[in-house]
């Protein structure tokens, strides 16, 4: 294994405005322990010095912090300027935005006395480096775009194992039941294109925020229990996402649905049916009425 290390100035860290913060101080300086030191290729991408692949639910496994906490403190560090961060429907990529203050050998630094003056003596050279280097930022921009988005054929790489084993730890105090089987067929489907739509960590938020509520581990006037396939319905997800089955203090749920939320579905299908087919009945008069005009 190649030698490597953190330099740390005891003033600075104590001077850093979260330094207080032990969720804070514990992520930060995990990012800065796990990130590259140097440049490497990983699935056709280059990562680059002072950043890492990862994702919500893999920080919440090694640090030990809920994806919840992650999910605030690394918010809270890209706002202050500490980190940057890009996602995509698989994974995410954190760039520690002053790593060099933090690893830096002497070795790096004539390097960088060295290139300095190697790019003054050869400036030809240096426009072909910057043309090198945009087309590795190209790389990365082909594949995570301004949203976050990626192709249709990278979202459908779910890697539905990771979001099982997410799912089952999650729940293990929830009356929610674990998934048993594999997840597939249906429940894949509807997997993928919640990812399409709204992206790998909002599934992992709509996970944590279901174990988290009464309501929907049987806590109604019903006893209502979801599962893995009613949150992942399109109906459904983004009304755990938005936090409508949360659980208050009283503990009720902020906008707790009335009677039973199947039966709901069921009619706001029929009724949904019912518009369609007064819609084409509609269209079938006005298209008979044209045919009678002389």
């Amino acid at each position: 294994m190649e030698d490597w290390w953190i330099k740390i100035f005891p003033y600075r860290l104590l001077e850093w405005e979260w330094y207080d913060d032990l969720y804070m101080f514990r992520l930060f300086m995990h990012l800065l322990l796990k990130a590259n030191y140097r440049d490497k290729e990983w699935h056709g991408i280059i990562i680059k010095r002072g950043q890492l692949v990862t994702s919500l639910a893999n920080l919440s496994t090694e640090t030990g912090l809920s994806y919840q906490q992650v999910r605030s403190c690394l918010d809270k560090l890209n706002k202050t300027g500490e980190i940057n961060k890009q996602t995509t429907n698989k994974f995410t990529i954190i760039t520690v935005c002053k790593y060099d203050k933090y690893q830096q050998s002497p070795a790096d630094k004539q390097q960088a006395i060295n290139k300095q003056t190697t790019n003054k003596q050869q400036s030809n050279n240096n426009q072909i480096t910057t043309t090198i280097e945009y087309k590795k930022g190209r790389i990365i921009d082909n594949i995570i775009s301004p949203n976050g988005d990626t192709s249709e054929s990278q979202a459908c790489d779910v890697d539905v194992d990771a979001v099982k084993d997410f799912f089952n730890r999650t729940m293990a105090s929830a009356s929610i039941p674990k998934i048993r089987s594999a997840i597939n067929g249906r429940r894949k489907e509807m997997l993928i294109a919640r990812v399409r739509e709204y992206g790998i960590d909002a599934v992992y938020e709509v996970i944590t925020k279901a174990a988290a509520s009464s309501f929907l581990n049987g806590g109604g006037s019903r006893g209502f229990v979801a599962d893995f396939e009613w949150l992942m319905r399109p109906n459904n997800f983004p009304k755990v996402l938005d936090g409508n089955y949360n659980t208050t203090k009283n503990g009720t749920a902020i906008n707790q649905p009335t009677g039973d939320p199947r039966r709901q579905e069921r009619q706001q299908l029929a009724e949904g049916y019912a518009a369609a087919i007064a819609r084409l009945a509609a269209e079938d008069d006005a298209r008979a009425a044209n045919i009678r005009k002389p």
